[in-house]
C-alpha cells in the first residue's frame, strides 16, 4: 500500500495527526488502550505533573469528551476528607480511533526510516 493511500485512508477517520506528538502522549495513549487510568496514574505514566493538559491534547486529536471520558469516583483522602478524583477511559470507538492513530504513526516512522 502506498504512503498516499495510507494517508488518504487515515484522513477519512475523525482523528487528526499533528506535529505536536510527544513521548508523554504516546505513553498515556498506550496506557488508556490497556484500560482506565486515574489522574494520578496518568501523571506517573506520562512522566509529568499536568496530565489533564495531555488528556486535553489527546481529546483534540478528535476524540473529544465523547470518546475519552472522565468518570469521577469518591474516595476518602488521608486526612479523612471526601475527594472525587477522575478516572479516564476510552469508549470502544475511542479505542479504535487511538489504535488507528498509533498504527498511522508507526507507518509514518517506518516510511521515514526507509527514506
Amino acid at each position: 500500500m502506498s504512503k498516499d493511500k495510507q494517508t488518504k485512508e487515515f484522513n477519512a477517520l475523525p482523528i487528526r495527526v499533528s506535529a505536536g506528538v510527544s513521548y508523554r502522549m504516546i505513553r498515556l495513549v498506550h496506557a488508556l488502550l490497556r484500560g482506565p487510568v486515574t489522574r494520578e496514574d496518568a501523571d506517573r505514566i506520562a512522566g509529568c505533573s499536568n496530565s489533564p493538559d495531555l488528556i486535553a491534547d489527546i481529546r483534540r486529536l478528535g476524540l473529544g469528551r465523547k470518546h475519552l471520558v472522565c468518570t469521577l469516583f469518591t474516595v476518602i483522602d488521608r486526612d479523612g476528607k471526601v475527594s472525587r478524583p477522575g478516572r479516564y477511559s476510552l469508549t470502544p470507538d475511542g479505542h479504535a480511533m487511538l489504535t488507528e492513530w498509533l498504527n498511522f504513526l508507526a507507518l509514518e516512522a517506518a516510511d521515514e526510516a526507509i527514506v
